[in-house]
């Protein structure tokens, strides 16, 4: 639709010119359309013409006319709006009176005039902004079928519209008759594909859904696909992509719902009306099932709700069919608009006009058409309100007592702020209101201060354990933004720095000549810089001190050996390799970085009796920014510096984190220590440019099979273009690398800074962490973008203490030190504050990398899940389409599984903190970001990474607004359903891995008998995670009533003991809340990795970074191990029923 003219008067009377360009324009048509309201549109008309004699004649005409509209009429199937009424304005064919109809047609201008007060109302505005957006949905396509029976229907942005149904008799398999069987189902496929390609446009690219119960549906698809093939139809093969295929229950159109809420589906179709709607509706429909008093439908109870002030920010959510807006009664429509409007712009909450014409809008209408998502529970909104409770006793001497026990700020305060929705506890800061708090945390971040900085953390080398300078400095620079209480707390720990390395391509030749390795002569090929280039004239890049390339916790050692290319090294890349018998004992190993920590292609390569490994950064890993695809490389353009190297460190992170000479307790002067051989490798390693393993994958050129010959996991590689051709090797016994690595290895202090802004609750903390230490003179984005960022977090709680603020919790800031070698100063700062972190911990927030690209991620804990999409709501993106677009709508919402890799780890998976991590993380478009390259320099934040430092700042208030949500309102932000209900996919997850029970360990004969075995086993879990579940629903329902009694702030000051009941109801509360985490730790933790005590989350164990779930009941379950599978879900289950009692209240 194409708004040509627009003229609304302040009454609300007015007129609009509009024209329709496509059928679905004639839907929203139908919805701005009503009774009384004047349409002036081209029109047919029969005249009848009387000549002199008499006679009479009938013709014709195009003309234009104005009628007052009295009804209208609809075809869905042919998209025809029909409007019927009494003319308005004579004209030279007509006189005012007469009737006519008008047939809207595309392509043609109409004229709608409202006049009268509020004519031209909110929902009839939103219908104009909505059918003329230009980027609409577009439509798609659904084949809803099984054997015989095929509905094909188009989605468009406003309706589910069938556009033919084909039914067809196939015979059914009998005996020797399959045959009969095929050639009905072939002709029926072959009907079905007839039918759909008359409806469809072959050239535009459009989903195409296909679902059936069984394999129907699959089957169809390959038809498809076959035809495509033998016709040579490339238009048919080009929708091969679009074809979806999905399992529904029936082959009805009815089970379109079900199709679009399937995971396939929904990540093809997620920003699309229908989609959202139908995800609203089955949220509303789980919200009524449970009957926790937060889902209300039927026009009374909505409006009661609303106005209770239920249905506003923070989750309110109206939802009213269009078909309420077509009612012919002025009264009955204004009624609807003036409600959609409160919710709207009064109270703050969301309103979503459902449409009659998808089946999202037909579930509605079949609740009377209104139904409401509430903020908060209420009672049964269908009986006269009860009187107020009678006034409480006075309690007895217990209590009296309990009054000088009770902290005064767990009693409700009253200077609440009045912007904020009463659906939610309006925290009562000291000194300022909480939106004042809010807003100064918005408005003090500053580009000029986050840009100084970075520039301060990058002018040098800052490893860890040398970096005392920068530690002295962030602790005076926290005491002077007014954290003055700020120190230091130290670490012994034991690492290691270079001291010299080596990599050479050798060639044997005859004797007395060449180099002599191990009493052999060979020529050097090739000898490695081991260096990246320096880049004159960038400051931050000068020949200045350099960190030498080298890995964290690398073996020492000198071996010469010939080579083999195993891909990424991944656990299931060396698998493939041994299933290939390809040799790799006693051979170095050449591997690409990505698709698992590096430390486990070393681990994995040791287990294999490997003798050394290479890492190098491909291409492949970069994107579109390629020199291949003709972008410069750095610093000239976006592309990867040929030079440049990834460190990092080669522990056996899965294994445990922290000093590996101290696994479980903290590294303290004098403490005895561990042998660390069972968390670092024997073996040598090094990190290499692709400039310098491009000679090595060369000489490899026509060595053993090629990588294209593997799996899909194998294909790829971005230097084809420079002659490689990824062959596996080994190399011929002539060619062989020499790998030096010499380190030294220390114990040595490391620095954290501890800054503490003591709350009015000792025992309730929330924590900001990120780690200060670099491998390299730079960092600007790991870990410095994120050290910025804190500043401006710390600089802004400052101010507000400058202010006058005290806050409810208490806060600790944290800068790590030595996170880059394996979480060392987080790790042994958690192990020696344990006992205190396991009482009063609410939270850890973490940021490593504020900024490395555009894409915002978050990982985390799910109960801090509603946190995370609040902060995120409020934020102003950096990377906004439209103006005014938050951080929330510019991002997809995906929340990731917390694993490990940075200084969460202890929290969540050792201490059973809630823990997040969040960041910009870079995209496939976005310059490449050369990750612990000497590259990652202050020189390309400001011209590659964040040149105008907005991504710095946009991280520092989204930091700054999650802690305080989690530190100022009197209930600790938190919901408990999200984690049930992230409990209940990660179950079903695990049960879908284990599949069937030949999977496990067992003989045949016992196959069965294990298989049913295991299927009790998850049936049990699933039973623990919906008595979970219900728990948490109840529990989340009384949190909010606790908050909703504080927030009213309405018990006289005289009823001090109903202020203590309060009080002690907030405690416990918050109480339950703060230790439901911590009901997953298991004391034993997991089979051979015992430091890691979550039974929930763990790192993967040949992922390393990627989170596990359930990860002893997965590693069972991958390892075959019915014995495993059995004690873990048992253990499992136990802890899920302590987390239920746990919430019992």
């Amino acid at each position: 639709m194409r708004l040509i003219k627009q003229n609304f008067e302040r009454d609300g009377s007015g007129l609009v010119t509009l024209f329709p360009e496509e059928p679905e324009d004639m839907w929203y048509a139908y919805n701005l359309i009503r009774p009384k309201d004047l349409l002036r549109a081209s029109a047919l008309r029969r005249v009848v013409t009387e000549s002199a004699t008499g006679s009479t004649s009938s013709t014709r005409v195009h003309t234009t006319l104005t009628i007052r509209v009295e009804s209208l009429d609809f075809d869905p199937q042919s998209s025809q709006l029909h409007v019927s009424g009494r003319i308005a304005e004579e004209t030279k064919f007509t006189k005012v009176g007469q009737y006519h109809t008008l047939d809207l047609e595309l392509q043609r201008n109409f004229t709608l005039t409202k006049d009268g007060e509020e004519a031209w109302d909110s929902v009839a505005r939103g219908i104009i902004k909505e059918a003329c957006d230009p980027v609409r949905s577009a439509d798609v396509w659904a084949v809803v079928m099984q054997e015989g029976l095929a509905n094909l229907a188009v989605l468009t942005g406003a309706r589910t519209v069938l556009r033919q149904r084909v039914e067809l008799s196939i015979p059914r398999k009998r005996g020797g008759r399959a045959s009969d069987h095929d050639k009905g189902l072939e002709k029926f496929f072959q009907t079905t594909l007839d039918t759909l390609l008359r409806q469809i446009d072959l050239n535009e690219s459009k989903p195409i859904l296909l679902a059936s119960p069984g394999f129907t549906a699959s089957s169809f698809q390959k038809f498809i696909i076959d035809t495509a093939t033998r016709t040579g139809n490339k238009a048919l093969m080009a929708q091969k992509a679009n074809l979806v295929v999905v399992h529904s229950s029936s082959g009805h159109l009815h089970a379109l719902n079900e199709i679009l809420q399937t995971p396939e589906v929904t990540a093809r179709l997620k920003d699309t009306q229908y989609a959202r709607e139908g995800k609203l509706m089955d949220e509303f429909m789980t919200l009524l099932r449970k009957d926790d008093g937060r889902a209300w439908y039927g026009p009374n109870e909505v409006e009661k709700a609303v106005e209770k002030g239920a249905v506003g920010r923070g989750g309110g959510v109206l939802l009213i069919s269009n078909a309420l807006f077509r009612a012919q009664d002025v009264a009955i429509r204004r009624r609807w608009v003036r409600l959609v409007d409160k919710v709207r712009d009064v109270e703050g909450g969301e309103v979503r006009t459902l449409s009659s014409e998808h089946e999202s809008g037909k579930r509605l209408d079949g609740l009377g058409g209104i139904a409401a998502i509430l903020t908060f529970p209420l009672d049964d909104l269908s009986e006269e309100e009860e009187g107020e409770e009678e006034e409480s006793e006075i309690p007895n001497g217990n209590t009296n007592v309990a009054i000088f026990l009770i902290p005064i700020n767990w009693l409700p305060h009253h200077n609440w702020d009045d912007g904020w929705s009463s659906d939610e506890a309006r925290p009562a800061s000291q000194g300022m209101t909480y939106r004042e708090l809010q807003d100064l945390l918005l408005e003090t971040p500053n580009e000029a201060k986050a840009r100084e900085w970075s520039q301060y953390y990058t002018a040098g080398p800052h490893l860890a354990g040398k970096n005392l300078t920068q530690a002295l400095w962030t602790r005076e620079k926290w005491q002077e933004f007014g954290v003055q209480d700020s120190n230091i707390v130290a670490y012994d720990v034991y690492l290691n720095y270079p001291l010299d390395h080596r990599l050479a391509l050798l060639e044997s030749r005859q004797k007395g000549a060449g180099e002599q390795v191990a009493g052999k002569d060979y020529d050097i090929k090739y000898e490695c810089k081991l260096e990246e280039d320096v880049l004159h004239g960038h400051p931050t890049m000068n020949s200045g001190p350099r960190v030498p390339t080298f890995h964290g916790y690398s073996a020492n050692g000198d071996v010469t050996a010939q080579y083999v290319y195993v891909n990424f090294g991944t656990f299931w890349d060396f698998d493939d390799l041994v299933k290939a018998n390809v040799s790799l004992e006693g051979k170095i190993a050449i591997v690409k970085y990505g698709r698992g920590f590096r430390g486990l292609k070393v681990k994995r390569a040791q287990e294999l009796g490997m003798v050394g490994v290479l890492i190098y950064s491909d291409p492949q890993e970069d994107g579109d920014i390629t020199e291949q695809n003709g972008y410069k490389t750095y610093p000239d353009g976006p592309a990867r510096n040929p030079s440049s190297v990834q460190r990092g460190s080669v522990d056996f992170i899965t294994t445990g984190v922290g000093d590996p000479t101290t696994i479980g307790y903290p590294s303290k002067p004098g403490v005895p220590r561990q042998d660390p051989s069972h968390t670092t490798p024997s073996i040598p390693s090094l990190p290499i440019s692709y400039q310098d393993a491009l000679p090595l994958l060369q000489a490899l050129n026509g060595h053993g099979p090629q990588a294209s010959n593997f799996n899909e996991y194998w294909q790829g590689g971005g230097l084809g273009y420079k002659n490689v051709s990824y062959n596996i090797g080994p190399s011929p016994s002539s060619l062989k690398l020499n790998l030096m690595n010499k380190q030294e290895y220390v114990t040595t202090p490391i620095w954290n800074v501890i800054g503490i802004i003591n709350g009015s609750l000792a025992d309730e903390v929330v924590i900001l962490g990120n780690h200060r230490d670099a491998w390299i003179a730079g960092g600007a984005a790991d870990p410095n973008s994120g050290s910025a960022a804190l500043n401006e977090v710390v600089r802004s709680f400052g101010l507000a203490l400058e202010k006058g603020w005290k806050p409810l919790r208490t806060i600790v800031f944290a800068s790590w030190d030595g996170e880059e070698y394996n979480l060392l100063g987080s790790t042994e700062w958690v192990e020696e504050y344990l006992p205190w972190l396991s009482n009063a911990a609410v939270a850890y927030l973490n940021v490593d990398v504020a900024c490395m690209g555009s894409d915002f991620m978050a990982t985390a804990s799910p109960l801090l899940h509603k946190a995370i999409y609040d902060a995120t709501s409020m934020v102003q993106s950096p990377n906004q389409t439209v103006p005014g677009q938050t951080v929330r709508d510019t991002w997809d919402g995906h929340i990731k599984t917390i694993g490990s890799g940075s200084d969460y780890t202890a929290f969540q998976d050792f201490a059973g903190v809630p823990s997040v991590d969040m960041a910009y993380r870079r995209t496939a478009q976005n310059p490449v970001y050369h990750y612990h390259s000497n590259y990652d320099s202050f020189h390309w934040m400001e011209e590659f990474g964040d040149k105008h430092w907005q991504h710095h700042l946009t991280m520092a208030k989204l930091w700054a607004l999650t802690a305080v949500s989690l530190i100022e309102n009197p209930i600790i932000h938190f919901h408990a359903t999200d984690y049930a209900k992230a409990l209940a996919s990660y179950v079903q997850k695990t049960k879908s891995k284990a599949g069937d029970s030949n999977k496990l360990d067992g003989t045949s004969s016992e196959s069965s008998t294990t298989g049913q075995h295991h299927q009790a086993a998850f049936l049990s879990l699933e039973a623990a995670v919906e008595r979970l579940h219900n728990a948490t629903v109840r529990f989340d329902r009384q949190a909010a009533a606790v908050q909703q009694q504080v927030q009213r702030g309405d018990i006289p000051w005289w009823k001090w003991w109903q202020k203590v009941k309060l009080s002690i109801e907030v405690k416990k509360v918050n109480d339950r809340y703060k230790y439901l985490e911590r009901q997953f730790l298991h004391e034993d933790g997991l089979d051979g990795r015992s430091w890691y005590k979550h039974v929930v989350f763990a790192p993967g164990r040949w992922t390393g970074y990627a989170g596990a779930t359930l990860p002893g009941l997965t590693e069972a379950v991958e390892d075959r191990n019915a014995t495993g599978v059995e004690k873990w879900s048992k253990i499992i289950e136990g802890k899920i029923d302590a987390a239920t009692r746990s919430l019992k209240y």
